[in-house]
């Protein structure tokens, strides 16, 4: 199910951004990533004990982005929080270390999260520019944490 997928030029800098921190931390978990408003497919992915094969259910894009974007926002820095609890994506100044999650039940979970976001971009054809921000974002947050770890 894992297969390589050609989403663009953003998705190959995520994904190198993301090994880069794990190689930096040796894949080793330090602490486990929140789980608090996470999207339930991903619960369910952990419950299959991190299955490469196994496929969660999901029900379109319309209901799955909010859900991780409810879940991304409460993994985020109090700092990078709007008043209404929506992430400000421009501030990146500041303490990662809440997010310095490497490990299997890491931030490798909201990779995957952003896989099976983009296999429903992809089936629906809809839904790819949140995606992109969220992706970029990702990114961002991966290259903060390397560059706070040196």
């Amino acid at each position: 199910m894992f297969q390589a997928k050609d989403w663009g030029a953003p998705w190959c800098a995520l994904i190198r951004a993301w090994a880069e921190f794990e190689v930096c931390h040796e894949f080793k978990e330090v602490v486990k990533l929140g789980t608090k408003n996470c999207p339930e497919c991903i619960q369910e992915w952990m419950r299959h004990r991190w299955s490469a094969t196994w496929k969660p259910p999901i029900n379109g894009v319309s209901a799955y982005e909010p859900s991780f974007m409810k879940w991304w926002a409460s993994l985020q820095p109090y700092w990078r929080l709007l008043e209404g609890g929506e992430i400000d994506f421009s501030a990146v100044e500041g303490d990662w270390g809440g997010l310095r999650r490497p490990g299997l039940r890491g931030l490798l979970n909201v990779i995957v999260g952003l896989f099976y976001w983009a296999l429903e971009v992809e089936n629906e054809k809809r839904g790819h520019t949140q995606w992109l921000i969220v992706v970029d974002d990702c990114r961002v947050v991966c290259e903060r944490l390397l560059s706070s770890a040196a």
